[in-house]
């Protein structure tokens, strides 16, 4: 009964990763599990080392396969019924057993009311000065989640580590931009998640609506385009440093 529920809601879903939906969630909870029971027919324990479900990459700090790598393959080989991997299973089942578990795991995760599986707050991605890690720094600095969309599957690329799901903890892209080569003034971009890193400035964190939204804002880029639109001027001068003496140094 549960696999249904999932599969009516992924049934009836429009593809998008948004905030809002719960959907989104439900997805990919199936296919961390539905890559599991695919391939432990063929590879037994060792479908999590095919993935990199448990592997993370000693410099990069990667998990390789299962986010992004995984799930093409997985589908085509579904959608033209190719179950040589299943070693006599069918993806029916197969899907099946990966909805089941993949209810359960959401249940423990994020409890077992659907409305608490929204993706915007189980993909949120948590912000952190790395100074708010010091008392009393983290009065000033502080911490919070921004509820983000997207995946590691979609144009707004947000992941997370497939072995500690959902939240956004392996990559989100910091600074988007668009650029019109043709006319340089009508290049766009965000930046997450404000242009000052100190905490008292008005830009510490202005721009995190503007990123989770993807609303970008324009670059005024030739000098009087700049000049135009400067909302203040700030001017570094440097110090005047006595030149050093030249005179030989006593043996």
């Amino acid at each position: 009964a549960s696999a249904e529920r999932l599969r009516k809601r992924l049934a009836d879903w429009d593809g998008l990763m948004t905030v809002g939906a719960i959907e989104p969630t439900i997805y990919e909870a199936f296919m961390r599990r539905f890559a599991e029971h695919a391939l432990r027919p063929s590879c037994g324990d060792a479908w999590a080392i095919a993935t990199g479900y448990n592997l993370e990459h000693p410099v990069y700090d990667y998990p390789a396969n299962l986010v992004s790598r995984w799930t093409p393959e997985l589908l085509a080989r579904w959608e033209s019924g190719d179950a040589t991997m299943l070693r006599g299973g069918t993806w029916a089942q197969t899907a099946s057993d990966a909805l089941d578990d993949a209810w359960g795991d959401l249940e423990d995760r994020l409890g077992r009311s659907l409305r608490h599986w929204r993706w915007g707050r189980a993909h949120a991605l948590p912000l952190e000065h790395p100074f708010s890690r010091r008392r009393p720094l983290g009065l000033f600095f502080g911490r919070r989640e921004v509820a983000v969309g997207g995946s590691a599957d979609t144009v707004m690329a947000t992941a997370y580590v497939p072995h500690d799901p959902f939240q956004t903890r392996l990559s989100a892209p910091t600074w988007r931009q668009v650029m019109d080569v043709g006319n340089w003034d009508q290049c766009t971009a965000v930046l997450l998640p404000g242009q000052s890193g100190q905490p008292g400035s008005r830009h510490y964190s202005d721009l995190v609506s503007r990123w989770a939204a993807n609303r970008q804002f324009r670059l005024h880029w030739s000098r009087d385009d700049v000049s135009e639109h400067a909302r203040s001027t700030l001017t570094l001068t440097p110090l005047a440093v006595p030149a050093r003496s030249r005179e030989p140094r006593a043996a």
